[in-house]
């Protein structure tokens, strides 16, 4: 994606076209330095007696009540300011997220916590079963945009926690009366090489440089949940 930046804006407030009152207008640039520009709506100010290092006046809100509802004072002014840029904010992650795919994303997320939070392994761990759920259920290659229809959160409405289990923890798990179900997931996973990424088969646990190993990656894994 280009290099891009914080969307920014300030206020001004006009005399209106008819000269009988005043109006707080918003500008701004979004993150691709295109310029925007609104009014806000009545202005209900007056002048402060102060300067600004430019030289332009200092508003205050204007004596009594304000004359209508739709009347704004700088405080509220600068309330729809920051609700624009927040909304530009919003509009431009969004925009940088719809350009990936699911397991682009996830990647993302998960490394920005590596470096944030120094996660533990079986934290990181956990987070890769999570995500393998995903993948499976999902597909890897979906576009976010396809996501945006709300689907996930019905998703993980219903979403049920579970971790790997050796078959001795298995049969001590399912002794003990616990949910222990046999998952078949077709998968290989990646691990990080000084030179170049080596793929480890979750089946025989050959490591290859090629995208799947010979057995096709197919792992017969024991969960609980």
């Amino acid at each position: 994606m280009s290099q891009t930046k914080r969307p920014t804006g300030h206020l001004q407030v006009k005399t209106d076209k008819n000269g009988r009152g005043r109006s707080f207008w918003a500008f701004w640039r979004d993150r691709n330095d295109e310029k925007g520009g609104r009014r806000l709506g009545p202005a209900h100010i007056r002048d402060s007696g102060r300067r600004t290092a430019r030289g332009a006046v200092v508003w205050r809100a204007g004596h009594g009540p304000k004359p209508s509802p739709e009347h704004l004072t700088p405080k509220e002014a600068q309330s729809c300011l920051e609700t624009i840029l927040e909304e530009l904010r919003t509009a431009a992650e969004i925009e940088h997220l719809v350009e990936h795919n699911l397991q682009q994303a996830v990647e993302g997320w998960l490394a920005e916590r590596k470096g944030e939070r120094g996660l533990k392994r079986s934290t990181i761990a956990g987070y890769e079963d999570m995500f393998e759920r995903l993948f499976r259920d999902l597909g890897a290659n979906t576009q976010l945009r396809s996501l945006a229809d709300g689907r996930l959160r019905g998703y993980f409405a219903d979403f049920k926690a579970y971790r790997v289990l050796s078959e001795t923890k298995a049969r001590q798990a399912l002794a003990e009366g616990k949910n222990v179900q046999q998952l078949t997931i077709e998968r290989c996973f990646e691990r990080s090489s000084r030179k170049r990424s080596m793929r480890a088969c979750d089946r025989c646990h050959k490591e290859a440089w090629s995208s799947l190993c010979a057995c096709q990656g197919v792992s017969d894994t024991t969960l609980t949940t």
